[in-house]
Parts: structure tokens; sequence; C-alpha cells
């Protein structure tokens, strides 16, 4: 009975064992697929135009606005911790303000970058694709703009021309005049 019992247990336990080997390979292969697919997306993403514009931006604005986080915070924050500090000096005769400025202000630079970066980010990312997205409308209206400015030139040049033709005639006729008022 016993051994009928474990080779019972054995048999299902590789049948088991086998279902659970199907399954996991079955697993992989769906993760596989999966994992390709999502490549394939990323890369057809990665390669847009709008894309890289978007990410040059963003970087851009993290920076410049992590910056200036970074600063206001540790200023800001060196304040709050000095003024923390100040209902302890009496105690601490006088250290809890530095020591209140200097947590303060590292915690502050920290926030302050955190703040900064992200606004950053958001604010370039969405600001470049907006711009490349109305990139053939800007383009369009600088052309205008240089198409205007061309007629204006050419119109200020025709009126340039006019005015010295007409101010040479004028000064030919008083030279004439003169000379005939010599000669008499």
């Amino acid at each position: 009975y016993l051994l009928d019992s474990y080779s019972g247990a054995k048999s299902k336990a590789m049948e088991k064992s086998k279902y659970a080997q199907e399954q996991a390979m079955e697993a992989k292969k769906v993760a596989v697929l999966k994992a390709k697919k999502a490549y394939h997306s990323t890369s057809e993403l990665v390669a847009q135009d709008s894309f890289k514009a978007s990410a040059a931006s963003a970087a851009a604005g993290a920076v410049a606005l992590g910056a200036g986080g970074a600063a206001t915070g540790a200023v800001t924050g060196g304040i709050a911790g000095a003024v923390a500090g100040l209902p302890l000096a009496l105690f601490t005769f006088g250290l809890s303000i530095p020591i209140g400025a200097a947590i303060g202000s590292g915690t502050g630079a920290v926030v302050g970058t955190a703040a900064g970066v992200t606004a950053g980010s958001v604010g370039g990312g969405a600001a470049g694709y907006g711009v490349y997205c109305k990139k053939d409308d800007i383009k369009g209206a600088a052309n205008s703009a240089y198409s205007k400015a061309n007629e204006g030139v050419a119109a200020v040049r025709s009126r340039a021309t006019q005015s010295v033709a007409y101010a040479k005639e004028t000064v030919s006729a008083a030279k004439e005049r003169l000379v005939e008022k010599k000669v008499e």
C-alpha cells in the first residue's frame, strides 16, 4: 500500500511539475513578446522629432529652474531655520541659531531643487512640444515679418531715390537761375 501511495504521489508530483514548467515556458514567451513590443514602441517614440524637442526642452527647463529653486530654497530655509533656533538660543548659548540656519538651508535647498526641477521639466517639456507642433506657423509668421520688412525697405529706398531726384532737379534749376542772373 505504501509503495502504491508513493508512486501515485510521485506521478502526481511529476505531472504537476511538468504542468508548472509548461506554464512557465508560456509565461516566458508572453513576457518576451511584450518586451519586444515595448522595445519597438519605445524606439519609435524616441525616434520622433517631437519627442526629442520635448526631452531637450524638459532638460533645459529642469536645469534652469532647478538651480534657481535650490538657491531660493537655501536662502528661505536658512532664514526659517535661524528663526526656529531663536527660542532655544538662551539654553544653547546662541548655537541653536546657526545650527538651525544650516539645517534649514540644507533642507530648503533640497526642497527648492526638487520643486524647481519638477516645474522646469514639466514647463520646459510642454513648451518644447508646443513650439515643435507650431513650428510651421512660427516659420510662416517669421517669413511674413521678413517679407513685410523687405517691402518696407523697398518703399523707403524708392522714396529716397525720388527725393534725391527731386533735390537734384531743384538744385539744378536754382543753379540755372543763378547762372542766368550772373550773365545779365
